[in-house]
């Protein structure tokens, strides 16, 4: 997958356009980073994080909103029998 801006396109090993989706992934902002959390495509953006199916991924599943929160730092846990798991660690922001 490329990522720029808030757009994001599923590429194969050559770097062509994989047939996945019509076209590509607008994510509701700018977005730092996208994970594949099996069976999710998770976007780390300024105000929220954006989880999206990957059978699917034109559609939100769920946003957390970082409204008054800081995502101070976040871990994946990738296994290989089981679901992969995503623990993120907010912060309060100043009132």
């Amino acid at each position: 997958m490329i990522t720029r801006e808030d757009r994001s396109v599923f590429v194969d090993m050559k770097g062509g356009l994989k047939r996945i989706t019509n076209h590509y992934i607008k994510w509701s902002d700018k977005v730092s980073q996208v994970h594949l959390i099996s069976p999710y495509l998770v976007g780390i953006l300024p105000t929220c994080v954006e989880f999206r199916c990957v059978f699917n991924p034109k559609k939100v599943v769920q946003r957390l909103s970082l409204k008054n929160s800081k995502l101070e730092s976040y871990a994946i846990g990738y296994n290989l029998t089981d679901i992969d798991s995503l623990y993120l660690i907010l912060s309060k922001q100043g009132s």
